[in-house]
């Protein structure tokens, strides 16, 4: 149907734009702002979330909770890296919040790179998130329109204010930091499947010569992982001169926006593949329990995806994981715990 069909059948009036209103919504840096402020939201719930679905992995293989040392942290004092190593330290088994799987006790000396340094990886994350934020809040509150008048001097002045090269630039960088989140989780959820990796069933199912179990769930993420290595190439590195080289110089950032806002979405299903693979993992811990923090995540995601005992459609669960990423239940899930556990520190 015709957008004014729909409107129309809703009781709806097309807004009647007023002048650069249209130019506004499809150019320069409004629109590039826009959809990287979606991108950056979006970012920065899946970074926090992708602390505690780690958590999760991490138990789940029992590994051990001796490279979240808090001490560990303030040694190398970058502010996403201690962050991201107390989101864990909070959630993981402690005096406040013991585990019945691990029960506190932990035979390896160290476990694999993408267990062990977490707070390393996902703490750049944060940290260019919180660079971008900075980037796009100043580009949201400014005059990016050309010319612009200035009624107190009396003048018009025509300049170079609409460029969107700070936008485009940061969210470059914004595609590139967050994608390593789901670089990283395809690469727990690897171990996850793997026998000779978890002591896990392989593919995290019984009776594997009839079920392929995670397999399929585990391609999923390593095709979406791939796929965002290409969108994480920079596009405000290139320029083509337009407008009989007036416009000669541009920012490519239509294009920044888009793509960081598409690898973003890609991060998010990877999570939410290891999010089910996780407490999937879990199931062959039973009757053993988690940490009370990450049992509360078990038990949400129960809630819309029951175990794996033998193969179905798995794009439904990934949907429906996906979403409780998005909605950032998990996250609302365990920020009690956390709360409690940061005033357990304070009084240490």
């Amino acid at each position: 149907m015709s957008s004014l069909q729909v409107l129309q059948g809703h009781g709806l009036t097309p807004i009647k734009l007023k002048p650069k209103e249209g130019i506004a919504l499809i150019n320069g840096t409004q629109m590039i702002s826009s959809l990287g402020s979606e991108a950056l939201e979006r970012a920065q719930a899946i970074a926090r979330q992708a602390d505690i679905v780690a958590a999760l992995t991490l138990e789940s293989l029992k590994g051990t909770n001796k490279a979240y040392d808090k001490d560990l942290h303030a040694a190398k004092p970058q502010p996403g890296q201690m962050e991201v190593a107390f989101r864990m330290r909070s959630v993981l088994p402690s005096t406040l919040h013991p585990s019945e799987i691990t029960g506190g006790a932990y035979d390896q000396v160290q476990d694999a790179y993408t267990l062990r340094c977490c707070p390393q990886v996902h703490g750049i994350a944060n940290d260019t998130i919180a660079f971008v934020k900075k980037i796009l809040t100043t580009e949201l509150n400014s005059a990016t329109d050309n010319p612009l008048v200035f009624a107190e001097r009396g003048i018009t002045i025509s300049g170079g204010n609409f460029h969107g090269e700070y936008p485009a630039k940061a969210l470059d960088y914004l595609a590139i930091g967050v994608h390593e989140l789901a670089c990283i989780s395809e690469r727990r959820i690897e171990r996850l499947c793997n026998p000779s990796l978890s002591e896990l069933p392989a593919f995290l199912v019984n009776e594997g010569g009839l079920n392929s179990g995670f397999m399929i769930a585990h391609c999923t993420a390593a095709a979406l992982v791939s796929e965002n290595k290409g969108l994480c190439h920079p596009a405000s590195v290139d320029s083509l001169s337009t407008s009989a080289a007036t416009e000669d110089h541009v920012s490519m950032g239509g294009w920044a926006a888009r793509k960081a806002l598409r690898v973003v979405e890609h991060v998010e299903q990877v999570l939410a593949i290891e999010l089910l693979a996780a407490c999937q993992a879990l199931e062959f811990r039973l009757p053993l329990k988690t940490t009370p923090p990450l049992e509360e995540v078990r038990k949400l995601v129960r809630s819309v995806v029951r175990p794996w005992d033998k193969d179905r459609a798995m794009s439904p669960d990934i949907e429906a994981a996906h979403k409780l990423l998005l909605e950032e239940k998990v996250w609302e899930a365990v920020r009690p715990y956390m709360e409690k556990y940061e005033q357990m520190e304070r009084q240490q």
